[in-house]
């Protein structure tokens, strides 16, 4: 029987779950702040995280934002934000990067970004 492997989610505290789930569904769209707080709550507790585990963490903020990004019913402009600071946890990823793994995967993540940016971005000016 093979060890469970942990994710993201396995430390993450009830507080940052709730950040995230206000990203997410774009709880407070009017306030920015939010993105900096969870960004500033997020670091903080990497910090007592080994290498792997911040790499899970980091992964799955570029995740959410994405995935933030891509919901057509959050508000544009809130989307736009989540785009527009994809480049911190990528930063933190391409900072962590120690293996061909992790390398292949950030340039998966990068592609992946690119690829939404441009599919979603031109509907924009048809959102909200």
């Amino acid at each position: 029987m093979e060890p469970e492997k942990s994710t993201a989610d396995d430390d993450i505290t009830p507080f940052a779950r709730q950040l995230r789930n206000k990203i997410r569904h774009a709880q407070e769209p009017d306030n920015p702040c939010l993105l900096m707080t969870w960004f500033n709550l997020e670091e903080s507790e990497c910090i007592h995280c080994d290498s792997e585990q911040q790499w899970l963490r980091y992964k799955s903020s570029v995740e959410l934002l994405l995935d933030t990004f891509t919901d057509e019913l959050n508000p544009a402009h809130w989307r736009a934000l989540c785009l527009d600071n994809l480049i911190r946890p990528l930063s933190c990823l391409q900072r962590l990067v120690q293996s061909d793994r992790q390398a292949l995967e950030l340039r998966q993540l990068l592609q992946e970004v690119s690829t939404l940016s441009h599919y979603f971005t031109p509907n924009f000016s048809q959102s909200h």
